[in-house]
């Protein structure tokens, strides 16, 4: 594709923007709005012209499943048609079934020898892949390694001396500033759209494997075709590898910050795969989790630690659910992803301090992070520990909606506890249930007080008030848990 053919726009708001501009004290007094206005029509054109050859098309080609495509014989009057009709549909049905889908998407060049950054969900389970380069040469590719966590990719060519991107750092990349993608969206190759940086830190969740993404926003128009294609700043360098849209034509865009996607990259060039640490814990951000709200009422920023596994790095740690991480060591975190962001590097096995807060009371706890398990393997575990049977009279805490048994020391152990409370059964539609707590947990703890009887649950409920809510420690599959249950 020659670079005459690329077309450029400049979003409407950044237009509107240039009739307010004021010359600032680095333009000439006498300079016209017009002409400064050509300076930065002309800096959009070096940086289109300073990436572009180094971005790639990805075309891929994979076999459809015959068992996708519907049965000649579901159809009613099929059985009624002609034989030699019959026949050839017989024949056009076979020769669809064999022609291959195929699809495309965007990537950009990030090692000279022939290495591409593109996103998993471009290349994955692809049976053949074709990079175009902005020349037109075509190669093709390879997969050198896929991460699920955060839905990256790189892909090898076998040529060199190719033309590189430039990382730039998305850590200091300011809200409002320029962003630029280039693509291929709906097979229109090296498309050009022009919007600015919309937010930073956006958290989402699009499958149950992309766990490990903290996005950036922007409004340059990303549309399906441009996954895997370049984010860059008005410098030129790679901020972001463009990977999801909210809605086509909506200008909500969404981008791998480049910071992460330079460490994946090395990591999945070098190792073949990306190996995180991790403490084995669920989190989320305090600010933004109303099931904690007002049991931290001093604190306004922190990370409130939701379970910990049984089999996780933190289980035999004296972190504990409903604690606040406040530092990683020594670097303070706010959101779940920054905790995320922090522990990820860290040495496997290395003592790792965490600074948390527990009720007010502000210490150090030593972690020694382990390799976090892909995404599928976490999925499938099962921290059950079987039918253990329930033995003694069942006592029912109605307000809470359980069904509560005495737990013997024999099932403490199996259950991996010290002591608590095993609960029998769990009323529909009660606080309990809706909460999530299910038969087979052992209560550990409520409103603070330690359970190790049925007397000890009715005794830390004597002044429990289920409108303000009440605090309830528990163990579900091995998983160390809380949750504040409310009355409905």
């Amino acid at each position: 594709m020659k670079m005459g053919q690329i077309r450029t726009s400049l979003l409407t708001l950044g237009i509107c923007g240039l009739v307010a501009l004021r010359p600032s004290p680095a333009v000439a007094a006498d300079e016209s709005p017009l002409a400064f206005a050509k300076k930065l029509n002309q800096a959009f054109v070096q940086v289109v012209e300073k990436v572009s050859p180094s971005v790639v098309v990805v075309k891929v080609t994979q076999q459809v499943n015959a068992r996708a495509r519907a049965n000649l014989r579901e159809n009613p009057f099929f059985e009624f048609m002609p034989e030699d009709m019959r026949e050839r549909m017989r024949e056009q049905f076979e020769e669809r079934r064999r022609r291959p889908a195929q699809g495309q998407g965007s990537g950009f060049i990030i090692r000279k020898d022939g290495y591409i950054l593109t996103n998993r969900h471009v290349v994955e389970n692809a049976d053949k892949i074709q990079v175009v380069l902005q020349t037109g040469r075509e190669y093709e590719a390879k997969v050198q390694g896929l991460d699920p966590e955060s839905d990256l990719a790189v892909i090898k060519i076998d040529v060199d001396g190719l033309p590189t991107v430039k990382f730039g750092n998305s850590d200091t990349a300011k809200v409002g500033e320029f962003a630029i993608a280039i693509g291929a969206p709906f097979e229109l190759d090296y498309s050009v759209t022009i919007g600015h940086i919309s937010a930073k830190g956006r958290a989402i969740r699009a499958t149950l494997e992309m766990s490990d993404a903290d996005f950036i926003q922007t409004d340059a128009s990303i549309n399906p075709g441009n996954s895997g294609g370049p984010l860059v700043n008005i410098d030129g360098e790679v901020i972001g590898v463009n990977t999801m849209i909210r809605g086509i034509g909506t200008g909500i865009g969404f981008s791998i910050p480049s910071k992460l996607a330079k460490e994946i990259s090395d990591s999945l060039i070098e190792y073949g795969k990306m190996t995180r640490a991790w403490l084995g814990i669920s989190v989320s951000t305090l600010r933004e989790d109303p099931e904690v709200e007002g049991m931290y009422p001093d604190l306004e920023n922190g990370v409130v630690v939701k379970e910990i596994l049984r089999d996780g790095p933190a289980a035999g740690s004296k972190l504990r659910p409903a604690d606040v991480i406040l530092e990683v060591a020594g670097k303070r975190v706010i959101t779940s992803q920054q905790l995320i962001n922090e522990v990820r590097n860290k040495k496997i096995g290395a003592p790792l301090k965490l600074t948390v807060n527990r009720r007010g009371k502000e210490f150090d706890v030593t972690v020694k992070p382990g390799e976090r398990p892909e995404a599928k393997e976490l999925l499938a575990r099962n921290y059950r520990g079987g039918d253990l049977g329930r033995p003694g009279a069942p006592q029912r805490e109605k307000e809470l909606g359980l069904v509560l048994e005495e737990l013997s020391a024999k099932q403490a152990r199996q259950y991996g506890v010290d002591g608590g409370v095993l609960v029998a059964e769990v009323a529909e539609d009660s606080p309990a249930a809706v909460r999530g707590i299910s038969p087979g947990d052992v209560l550990t703890e409520i409103n603070r007080k330690e359970i190790s009887s049925i007397a000890d649950v009715r005794e830390a409920l004597r002044d429990a008030d289920l409108d303000d809510g009440v605090v309830v420690h528990f163990v579900s599959d091995g998983t160390s848990k809380f949750r504040v249950l409310k009355k409905r």
